[in-house]
């Protein structure tokens, strides 16, 4: 960053210190310092601590899908999705039972235009 700073200005630059205050929803007043994590991880209360994988993903357009659905996707086969509202090449999430099931690349706009970049579910955690 500073050496694009130094270039842009025609001359040499560099950082003594970068500190980040924000990725994504996350700011600086949501970390914890480590002692404070240690602490928890000691009393067995770190979970209270931890943001699962779909609240750190909140912010990614969702697919909600069902039961039979899950299924489907938990063994890699693709679904006709409504994918209309999202952006061709960007990532979206796909829920089940308000668990991350899975991320996923839009790659055109037909229903089942997108591929698989990550799937979480497996067959045997989805209710009959």
């Amino acid at each position: 960053l500073a050496e694009d700073f130094g270039e842009l200005a025609g001359c040499g630059a560099h950082l003594s210190g970068l500190r980040r205050t924000r990725i994504g929803r996350f700011n600086i007043d949501d970390a914890l310092p480590l002692d404070k994590l240690l602490a928890l991880a000691e009393s067995n209360e770190i979970e209270s601590a931890l943001t699962t994988p779909g609240d750190a993903l909140s912010d990614m357009p969702e697919v909600v899908v069902g039961g039979s659905e899950a299924r489907e996707i938990a063994h890699g086969r693709r679904l006709e999705l409504d994918l209309e509202k999202i952006e061709t090449d960007k990532l979206f999430r796909i829920t089940y039972n308000n668990t991350l099931a899975a991320i996923v690349r839009k790659i055109d706009n037909t229903g089942a235009g997108y591929k698989y970049e990550r799937v979480f579910l497996r067959p045997e955690a989805i209710e009959n």
